[in-house]
């Protein structure tokens, strides 16, 4: 299973281009992903007086989660 892994050197709409369901993640933080979304996305979380690092690896994490879960449904629907 490969996807692209977010950095801090993307946009907001860098990160949310590569997985749309972060959508959600970055709005309950007030991290603007439409009209803000050209603003680096380290800035953003910086702004918000995340970790940086901390909050990019937990993106990371919901998008790894998000994948396996899909797997893991697409997998039991085939096999069932």
């Amino acid at each position: 299973m490969s996807f692209e892994t977010i950095n801090k050197s993307m946009t907001v709409a860098d990160a949310v281009k590569v997985n749309p369901e972060l959508m959600d993640v970055l709005a309950k933080d007030g991290i603007d992903f439409c009209c803000g979304g050209g603003h680096p996305l380290a800035e953003a979380i910086a702004e918000i007086g995340k970790d940086v690092d901390a909050y990019i690896a937990m993106l990371n994490d919901v998008q790894v989660a998000q994948k396996s879960s899909r797997a893991e449904v697409l997998s039991y629907s085939k096999d069932n």
